[in-house]
């Protein structure tokens, strides 16, 4: 869906404001994430579950570096780092890789390329990075950090 398209101005939009609006204070933030992740999933049915599986995974990775100190955080932040990578490499750049393999068969069945998902990727490592450098607080709340990636 795009923003200057008739489903988004006059079906999601309206839908959005009054479900925000009438979610009082406390729940705003539940209906943000849920109406971000439903925009998400508009244009990306099952690709949704990726950008799920990495606000889960760097939640699970931003509680682990905080909970460790010396040698320990940095192999915790290596590994997010190295997660958050590999999922970005295999669907950027597995297809390259095979058709420059000569696999074009095998190339053309590589999976498509979700909709940001460099964006959310790097959004993902600085919230770590961040948190290892102690420039940022750990963030206890899956939701908050599911707002921000």
């Amino acid at each position: 869906m795009l923003f200057p398209t008739f489903s988004f101005l006059f079906v999601f939009l309206p839908f959005f404001l009054l479900a925000y609006f009438a979610a009082g204070r406390w729940g705003r933030n539940w209906v943000l994430l849920a109406a971000s992740l439903g925009f998400y999933a508009w244009g990306e049915e099952i690709y949704v579950l990726i950008l799920i599986a990495s606000i889960v995974l760097n939640y699970a990775f931003g509680l682990a570096i905080a909970a460790t100190a010396g040698a320990a955080r940095k192999w915790m932040l290596g590994l997010g780092v190295a997660a958050n990578l590999s999922i970005l490499i295999y669907y950027k750049y597995f297809g390259f890789l095979l058709e420059n393999l000569g696999m074009e068969a095998a190339a053309a069945n590589a999976p498509m390329l979700p909709i940001g998902i460099s964006f959310f990727t790097f959004q993902a490592l600085s919230y770590l990075i961040d948190l290892n450098a102690d420039r940022i607080s750990v963030q206890r709340n899956p939701f908050r950090l599911g707002l921000f990636i």
